[in-house]
């Protein structure tokens, strides 16, 4: 292997885990090729609190929006609430500052 993978004396990590991304920065590179479905990015986070506190996070922020499956953005008052009871019919998109933040 190249110097890049080159291990510290002791290491007993994985080199890949080098290269991991928190789950908010993969929620945001997912989203640089489409909007996709609430579910599939759950599925990053290791719990639920945790995925609903980024993604307010990111909503606040105006880094990603919150649309239903027919493409409608939902309102701020809403967001809370939809992440509570319905993922399966919603949607993520990412915005401009969004795609800025990963890039």
């Amino acid at each position: 292997m190249g110097a890049l993978f080159d291990r510290p004396i002791g290491w007993t990590g994985n080199p890949v885990s080098i290269f991991t991304m928190s789950p908010e920065l993969e929620t945001l590179d997912q989203l640089l090729c489409s909007d996709l479905p609430v579910f599939v990015i759950r599925k990053l986070y290791d719990d639920d609190t945790q995925f609903r506190s980024a993604i307010l996070a990111m909503l606040s922020a105006g880094e990603i929006r919150l649309l239903t499956n027919d493409r409608v953005e939902l309102p701020k008052w809403e967001w809370s609430t939809a992440l509570d009871s319905r993922t399966d019919s919603l949607r993520l998109q990412i915005t401009e500052t969004g795609a800025h933040r990963i890039r």
